[in-house]
């Protein structure tokens, strides 16, 4: 049996291009689902029922706002523009 090679030689010029797209999509797509499990988690455990955390006046955050829809919006361009060019 041959030897096992999770990434294959490319088969064609552009095809290096579109794995390193690839691999940034699936990258990014973990760091948002590790960073949503883990806020999940901690949130659940902070505001559980019975804890003594107050929530009588919610206080929010322009630039927190701002940046949970900048940082996403960016990445999402990066990706659009990446697949987007032309091969060369």
């Amino acid at each position: 049996m041959g030897s096992f090679r999770l990434f294959p030689e490319a088969a064609f010029s552009v095809s290096q291009r579109g794995d390193a797209l690839s691999a940034f999509l699936v990258a990014v797509s973990l760091c948002f689902t590790f960073l949503i499990c883990a806020l999940i988690l901690y949130f659940g455990v902070r505001y559980r029922r019975g804890s003594p955390a107050s929530r009588a006046n919610p206080h929010g955050s322009d630039l927190l706002e701002v940046m949970c829809s900048a940082i996403p919006l960016a990445l999402m361009m990066v990706m659009f523009v990446w697949g987007a060019a032309p091969s060369p």
